[in-house]
């Protein structure tokens, strides 16, 4: 890391989050910033709430896991609601921020378990977490739809740090790779232990996702972190919302610009692991 990009790390990493992400709104200070590094992959020391953590990544489209400023609502939610002792899910994990994360909300008695299809964006989630020295994160080179089987995976075409990768088909730009899917249910079949908690951010599959853990929503009542994707993440039409309502959950959104959206969902009723 040259030694201007290091003073930058080092000063924003100190302010309040408040500060940072407001610097990070003014015009022309994500270019000036990219200036820094650019197209530049590194390990990165990161920021609250994972200060000393280190991460691989990509400065260029990652600058906010380095200052603790992305998705600050999914943050504060998985800091609030997930436990010590869980097991939790992470479905589609990239590179492993919110990985790292779970795996220090759940500490050693807990467990994650982590799902990511692409190749190359999977080895750099098992130096991440090797990077740590986690032994309580499992992780699985496969992507999570409604059954098991062979799935085509649509990749980005640009950098794998860009994180569209898609098994939903459509008729977009980019290569295809075939990948291996899982459903939940079937993968957890035998855990042992109920599902506590799962994060879902898979770039539009999220309903073949929930299609594929039906007796996990029913038996488990497992609380669910939800990234919605499309035309309709921003209304309640969505097929995942209406899954989930049909599943007996109750659904708040944290946030609802543009075509994604996340929200919250949990039991209506208790479930083996019911989250207050």
């Amino acid at each position: 890391m040259n030694s201007v990009l290091a003073a930058v790390v080092w000063l924003f990493q100190r302010v309040p989050l408040s500060c940072a992400r407001a610097v990070g709104r003014v015009p022309g200070i994500r270019t000036l910033a990219n200036r820094l590094s650019p197209d530049r992959v590194e390990v990165f020391t990161l920021a609250k709430p994972l200060e000393g953590h280190r991460m691989r990544l990509e400065w260029r489209s990652q600058k906010k896991f380095v200052f603790g400023t992305k998705e600050p609502a999914v943050v504060e939610t998985i800091r609030r609601v997930v436990r010590p002792g869980q097991l939790v899910v992470d479905v589609g994990a990239h590179v492993g921020y919110f990985t790292l994360l779970l795996a220090k909300q759940v500490g050693p008695s807990g467990k994650v378990v982590a799902f990511e299809p692409n190749p190359r964006i999977f080895q750099i989630l098992q130096e991440n977490v090797a990077l740590n020295g986690y032994r309580n994160v499992v992780l699985e080179n496969k992507a999570v739809a409604d059954r098991p089987g062979q799935v085509e995976l649509r990749i980005s075409a640009g950098s794998p740090f860009d994180g569209i990768d898609s098994i939903v088909a459509d008729p977009g730009p980019g290569p295809r790779i075939e990948v291996e899917a899982v459903s939940l249910d079937d993968f957890f079949n035998s855990a042992g232990r109920p599902i506590g908690f799962v994060k879902v951010d898979i770039e539009g599959a999220e309903t073949l996702a929930l299609q594929g853990m039906s007796r996990i929503l029913q038996e488990d009542g497992p609380c669910l972190l939800i990234e919605l994707h499309g035309a309709e993440a921003c209304t309640e039409e969505h097929p995942a919302l209406l899954k989930l309502r049909g599943a007996q959950y109750t659904v708040s959104r944290l946030d609802g610009l543009g075509e994604s959206a996340h929200v919250l969902a949990k039991p209506k009723h208790a479930g083996a692991y019911l989250q207050k």
